[in-house]
């Protein structure tokens, strides 16, 4: 009886010995599996920071030493000058006063002027900014003279104004001429009244 009691405590603890094992075993399974998991995803963000290092330090493309210009028609001061130039090319041949005047020249040309060197400009921009800076400050220039001459168009300069005093010189002078020879015919018609009165009294 005691070697059967002693023989079922044994088996109890190699079972319970057993257990025990296997759950140790099946812990130190989850830890590899976990410490795999882990190892994997350490690589993982290892493999993506060095792509991105990777990326991120990438030489930037060389830039061109003469860098590309020249595309003048796509600015809009070029098209905003190019209007200017249009407009002024028929005000000037169609409002001045006197057609021949050598005033309408200037403007016209200070209008193109002004569009013109923006264009030289730009196409000398590839090679040298300095000649850039130089021929934009002269269609800057350009373009205040036009300025001006509308000032004058619209306020009067020295030759509109002189034309404007001539003109109204004689358009006063007409007006005054008219009024004399309006009085002049009423007088008329009061000398041949009273010669009337006249002739009728001697007789």
């Amino acid at each position: 009886m005691i070697e059967r009691g002693n023989n079922k405590g044994n088996e109890v603890n190699r079972a319970n010995e057993a257990n025990r094992a296997n759950e140790a075993n099946r812990a130190n399974e989850a830890n590899e599996a976990n410490r795999t998991n882990e190892a994997y995803e350490a690589n993982r963000t290892y493999e993506a920071n060095e792509a991105y290092g990777a990326h991120s330090l990438q030489k930037p493309e060389p830039q061109p030493f003469l860098p590309k210009k020249g595309n003048y028609r796509g600015l809009l001061v070029y098209q905003k000058a190019e209007c200017i130039y249009d407009l002024t090319f028929y005000f000037a041949h169609h409002y001045f006063v006197e057609r021949k005047d050598r005033t309408i020249d200037q403007v016209i040309q200070a209008a193109r002027s002004g569009k013109q060197n923006i264009a030289e400009g730009c196409a000398a921009a590839s090679t040298s900014s300095e000649t850039e800076l130089k021929l934009l400050g002269v269609a800057r220039a350009s373009m205040q003279e036009t300025l001006v001459d509308y000032e004058d168009t619209e306020e009067g300069g020295i030759r509109e104004r002189m034309t404007a005093a001539r003109l109204g010189y004689r358009n006063n002078q007409k007006a005054y001429i008219a009024q004399l020879e309006a009085e002049n015919e009423l007088l008329k018609a009061r000398i041949n009244e009273l010669q009337v009165q006249v002739e009728k009294g001697t007789k």
